[in-house]
């Protein structure tokens, strides 16, 4: 499972987050991006200018350690764009990571059909899910505007802690990646359409939804946050430093969830 291919597209999936999720609504706002940069900045490195499109951006690549991506950009821009326009910016990394997951399945959809044939199995199922699920992102990417990212978007980060909760507090296994366990069992026949499925479900569950939350993570917020901090900031500002505390509070209650599930289960077996 973890083989090189496997490394690779997942280092790509969050280059796919940050750099043709995040850094392009820059670009389509009319945000300047000087840079793209591949790789942790340390060490030697290589760069060159785009063109087109992102013309006066300079692709850097630090090859010494290739994992992760970073984009510069003009952040004083940022924030004097319109709301909506900040708020799509923040979600365009997760969706991102979404389609490319789901691009993923869908390619490994598609061998394990060509290898068994098509029929109505599980096979299928994922193949036109995934299908008709990148063709709402994309949609969403490309034509998403005011309204939608001004009263829906909002409310999913809300949505997934809910339910994240929901799971904790019943203690019935519910979390965030529920949504592509489905996906786990299908699509493989080979250990490329193995590998496949292992990124895929690791670039919609960590790049993806779990990006969406609305927390912040060690003092660093995720996508989900930032999207629904802009939105109590435009309707009920005085809302901000209570959604904040919950925050604390709430992934403070999901490491004590996460430590006391681990230790119980080490006890048992030092018991043993």
């Amino acid at each position: 499972m973890f083989s090189v291919l496997t490394v690779l597209l997942i280092i790509f999936a969050y280059f796919v987050h940050e750099c043709l999720g995040h850094a392009a609504a820059m670009k389509k706002a009319g945000v300047s991006v000087t840079k793209l940069i591949f790789g942790l900045p340390y060490g030697p490195s290589f760069s060159f200018p785009l063109r087109g499109k992102w013309s006066g951006t300079e692709f850097v690549v630090y090859y010494l350690l290739p994992f992760g991506a970073f984009t510069v950009c003009d952040t004083d821009a940022i924030l004097e764009l319109p709301y909506w326009q900040q708020s799509r910016i923040c979600a365009a990394g997760p969706i991102a990571s979404i389609l490319f997951g789901s691009s993923l399945y869908v390619l490994a959809s598609f061998v394990v059909m060509a290898e068994r044939g098509i029929a109505l199995n599980q096979d299928l199922t994922l193949f036109i899910l995934s299908i008709l699920g990148s063709f709402a992102l994309l949609c969403i990417l490309r034509f998403g505007g005011k309204i939608f990212f001004t009263y829906i978007a909002p409310m999913v980060p809300i949505a997934l802690l809910i339910y994240l909760g929901y799971g904790l507090l019943l203690g019935n296994g519910a979390n965030v990646t529920d949504v592509v366990e489905v996906a786990r069992g299908a699509g493989k026949v080979n250990d490329f359409t193995h590998v496949l499925c292992y990124a895929a479900g690791f670039s919609i569950d960590w790049f993806g939804v779990t990006m969406l939350l609305p927390l912040k993570i060690f003092g660093l917020p995720l996508d989900g946050q930032q999207i629904v901090r802009l939105f109590l900031e435009k309707f009920t500002p005085s809302a901000v430093d209570v959604f904040e505390s919950l925050g604390t509070l709430i992934f403070g209650f999901i490491i004590l969830f996460v430590l006391q599930t681990e230790l119980k289960t080490l006890l048992l077996y030092l018991h043993r």
